[in-house]
């Protein structure tokens, strides 16, 4: 990995599912930083040819379109079968050892070039930040808190059920041990301008030190 010695501050953006990382991190670049986001770069490399080769030859035709892209809806069926626990883990370690090289390397590239480029603070929305040791390149953690009830409420919007919900959480890191984890925590009750009055004030700390 290319370290650059620059003033960066990289700033992690955790949370549990459904909490609002990712409106977090856009109120994070409404401010002046820069933001990346592990999912979009997912969606990235899976248009990669040699990703794609990949994971057609572990998972078969059946996750791809029409169009020939990566059905994601197909392919996280897949990896969360709610009817084999035991065969679901097999499947999801499976997934993550093709896309997650690549993910990061896609994501390292990207911080090495915004450290380059001298931007003052970059937000880093990686759902598995603690899974990934990304944390190791966060100078600050920022634990989004949400109610369970208002997160539910959030993902049901995707079409997901709370058990949904809760199979997809326990594959994740526990929520008390991000929280601990974290330098500053921000509560989101759904009001975007009391969400954002907090991580601007946060902006302001971390760009001021």
């Amino acid at each position: 990995m290319l370290h650059v010695q620059t003033m960066t501050i990289v700033v992690g953006i955790s949370g549990g599912i459904g909490s609002g990382k990712s409106t977090v991190s856009r109120l994070f670049a409404e401010c002046g930083a820069a933001a990346l986001n592990a999912d979009e770069a997912a969606r990235a490399v899976t248009d990669q040819p040699e990703v794609k080769a990949a994971l057609r030859r572990r998972f078969g035709d059946g996750i791809f379109a029409e169009d020939g892209g990566v059905d994601r809806e197909i392919l996280a069926s897949r990896v969360f079968d709610t009817t084999d626990p035991a065969a679901s883990l097999w499947e999801r370690t499976a997934l993550e050892a093709i896309l997650h090289p690549a993910v990061r390397e896609h994501l390292d590239r990207r911080l090495a070039q915004l450290r380059l480029d001298g931007r003052d603070l970059v937000v880093l929305d990686v759902p598995l930040l603690f899974q990934s040791k990304y944390q190791d390149e966060c100078d600050h953690i920022v634990f989004v808190q949400t109610k369970q009830e208002t997160r539910r409420q959030f993902v049901a919007k995707r079409g997901w059920t709370a058990e949904e919900l809760d199979r997809r959480e326990a594959a994740q890191t526990p929520l008390e041990d991000k929280k601990r984890q974290s330098t500053e925590i921000i509560e989101n009750d759904g009001d975007v301008v009391r969400l954002r009055a907090q991580v601007q004030a946060i902006f302001r700390k971390l760009t001021a030190e």
